[in-house]
């Protein structure tokens, strides 16, 4: 009787969050910022998105999800069950829970300034940090060919049945060409393993955030391409240990990301100014959008603010020369 009790108690606990989550003042906050707490260069390069079909159509399917009792159970049973000895990325991707959505198709579209005569023939994109390849199969439409990069091994499985070409964790550095390069809410997030090479133990760069943001900038400039960078604000950066010789010595990322202020709209002048311009990087544009998970039985779907930067990498040695937005802003916003 009282588990009975309990789990009616939290039936209808989700029943009144849910109506709070769906509401129209809830979902209107997500694509919104205060432009009087913007900096200069945060403001002039904002570009405002709204809620679409799309991301309803998820919405509406996280929903139907997460009341589903029996596979909510079904997932909770197992996650415990293979926690023991699997990292939590791949407990996901095993039991193909928790998908993620960022954007739609038409999100894209007007973000990357893509024309309606848009042709995918001899255009390559590569993904870091590409999960379960969810988010990747957005870009489908726009490119002939799709590169992905995964700590998980689980995860790149479920890639490789997506029809993506996997590349190896200390391969992507030396590989392309590529039309863009993408690195979704990654560098806030440390998967941390270890490969082996003769003569010693090294650790890939998803560990560290300072060294990706310099191998992405350096195969931006080899291939010309622009760089899309999503990252969850305020930063909070976590380590997820997926081999015990890393996890017994090392529990925090190898560099910090400087970012400053309590807001979304602090934290992103401080991201531009603090992380992103001091690594290279020049801002053509970016927005806000909701950082979305699939729910479970406490909530219809997890939200988070993500700032999606789309960036020129810049060499050091340039700094005062004309920039790609100056003398090539039409070839650049097209990709």
């Amino acid at each position: 009787m009282w588990r009975q009790k309990r789990l009616v108690r939290i039936l209808v606990e989700k029943d009144e969050l849910d109506r709070k989550l769906f509401s129209t003042e809830q979902i209107c906050n997500w694509y919104s910022v205060d432009h009087c707490q913007l900096g200069g260069e945060a403001r002039n390069r904002f570009l405002s998105l709204q809620m679409d079909e799309e991301t309803n159509e998820f919405l509406s399917a996280s929903l139907i999800i997460s009341n589903s009792f029996c596979l909510q159970v079904y997932y909770s049973l197992f996650t415990s069950l293979l926690s023991v000895f699997l990292a939590k990325t791949s407990i996901n991707g095993l039991l193909h829970r928790g998908r993620m959505f960022i954007f739609s198709h038409s999100h894209l579209k007007v973000f990357l300034a893509i024309p309606d005569d848009w042709s995918p023939i001899g255009r390559q994109l590569l993904d870091i940090g590409a999960g379960d390849g969810a988010v990747t199969a957005k870009f489908a439409s726009f490119f002939a060919s799709i590169c992905v990069v995964e700590a998980s091994k689980v995860m790149e499985w479920r890639l490789a049945r997506r029809g993506f070409t996997v590349l190896p964790m200390d391969k992507w550095q030396r590989s392309g060409p590529y039309s863009l390069i993408t690195a979704l809410n990654l560098l806030d997030r440390h998967h941390v393993n270890v490969f082996e090479s003769k003569h010693s133990f090294i650790y890939h760069r998803f560990s560290d955030p300072k060294k990706l943001l310099n191998s992405l900038r350096e195969l931006a400039i080899e291939h010309n391409c622009p760089i899309l960078l999503s990252v969850v604000l305020p930063i909070r950066q976590f380590v997820e240990f997926d081999d015990k010789i890393v996890s017994a010595g090392r529990k925090l990322p190898a560099s910090d990301i400087p970012t400053k202020g309590t807001t979304f709209e602090a934290q992103v002048n401080s991201m531009i100014q603090n992380v992103l311009e001091p690594n290279g990087f020049e801002v053509i544009r970016w927005t806000k959008l909701p950082y979305l998970c699939e729910g479970d039985l406490s909530r219809a779907y997890y939200v988070l603010d993500d700032a999606v930067f789309l960036l020129n990498a810049m060499p050091y040695h340039t700094h005062g020369e004309p920039t790609i937005l100056e003398y090539g802003v039409t070839q650049r916003n097209e990709l």
